[in-house]
């Protein structure tokens, strides 16, 4: 596409709707400090509620006739139009997106490369949930309104888990989030063998009740890899109702296989006892074509209605719990009503696990390191009226 003249940046002020969403600020920040480092100018960013000035940049579904209100929500555009830079987009969480590429494509400030492209974005699912969080990752750092690092699946005497500040183990670059483990050996303990990443949670960030959530990524399904999507009942953003135990969901999980996931459901008394559903027994979903898994991005989704839990894969139910079988005959299944956060952990097996499933699981000097957990991008619906959503403030 050739590029049209711009006379911008100096002079120009970036203008934001009245009421902007969180990633609508934090991409006009981001443009800022692009046109601050590379051409060293200072960008004002106002409300479109101030006075309209011929020297614009407007960003989002602002009240200036540049911005184009009929952009599809899976769309997302750059022009410029008259003297104005216009960046549309036809839902907030495209915003990202959008700043990215035309960051990528700046060749010299009067340079400008129009587009408009679409992505794989819906903001109704299953006929009846409409979008109301997510991550698409498309930024240069984990966003802490959304996530925080939890050690629910602990290290082991073998096993370390490294922090958020060690890029090698927890990345968000090119429009995912990685999470890797690597083959670890600690200049202070030699019993350590390996290290992987703390688990990616919303426990104080995000807490919910009911809806469809859905996750496309791609998972390691190899010897020693214990990659899991997940949720508990613990949240830090609303008490528990249920308090005799806590429900843990376990949406998926790969049990160093190369072709197999399981979900189960489990309930941890406060006794320290534990039950989980059915028994030992473990429902799996197998892939039948499985020789490139691991290079392939799957959509991993999990309907939360008020009679059940359903688990899908690439849109195709495989595993459904009813919510009305009290499974272990505790004689409550309130856990599972209580509001949940979820986590990603890309977890191993090791010879020193608190649990290992079979002893051929274990990671070994044999197991191809790094394992990798690669998330395109995550997405929370629910259906109007029906449920909670609970999230942090900034």
């Amino acid at each position: 596409v050739a590029s049209v003249n711009w006379d911008g940046p100096v002079g120009y002020t970036i203008v934001i709707p009245t009421v902007a969403e969180r990633e609508i600020l934090q991409v006009a920040e981001r443009l800022k400090a692009f046109y601050m480092q590379k051409y060293q100018v200072d960008l004002p960013i106002v409300k479109d509620s101030q006075k309209e000035s011929d020297k614009e940049i407007l960003i989002g579904k602002t009240n200036r006739s540049q911005s184009n209100k009929s952009l599809d929500d899976n769309a997302y555009a750059v022009s410029v139009k008259g003297e104005k830079l216009v960046f549309d987009l036809g839902h907030y969480v495209a915003a990202h997106r959008a700043i990215t590429q035309f960051i990528a494509d700046s060749t010299a400030p009067g340079n400008i490369v129009p587009y408009e492209k679409t992505f794989d974005f819906e903001t109704k699912m299953l006929g009846k949930y409409e979008y109301v969080w997510g991550d698409e990752f498309d930024s240069d750092s984990l966003d802490d309104l959304k996530w925080n690092f939890g050690t629910d699946m602990g290290a082991r005497p073998d096993l370390v888990l490294m922090n958020d500040e060690n890029p090698d183990y927890v990345k968000v670059a090119d429009g995912y989030l990685r999470m890797s483990a690597h083959r670890y050996f600690s200049p202070v303990d030699p019993m350590v063998r390996y290290a992987t990443a703390q688990t990616v949670s919303t426990q104080e960030t995000m807490n919910f009740k009911y809806g469809y959530l859905v996750m496309r990524a791609k998972l390691p399904y190899k010897q020693g890899a214990w990659p899991s999507f997940w949720m508990k009942s613990t949240g830090k953003l609303v008490p528990r109702k249920t308090t005799d135990y806590f429900a843990e969901v376990d949406i998926l999980e790969v049990f160093s296989s190369v072709h197999t996931l399981s979900p189960n459901l489990h309930k941890w008394y406060a006794d320290g006892t534990h039950t989980q559903y059915p028994g030992e027994k473990k429902e799996s979903y197998r892939f039948e074509n499985y020789y490139n898994l691991n290079e392939e991005y799957h959509l991993y989704g999990f309907e939360w209605t008020p009679e059940k839990m359903t688990m899908s894969i690439d849109g195709v139910d495989y595993m459904t719990f009813d919510l009305s079988y009290d499974f272990d005959e505790g004689g409550s299944m309130g856990g599972f009503h209580d509001c949940m956060y979820f986590m990603m952990s890309n977890h191993l097996f090791t010879e020193h696990g608190a649990y290992i499933p079979d002893p051929e699981a274990i990671a070994n000097d044999y197991t191809k390191f790094p394992i990798e957990y690669c998330v395109d991008w995550v997405r929370l619906y629910q259906e109007p009226g029906v449920g909670e959503l609970h999230t942090k403030q900034g």
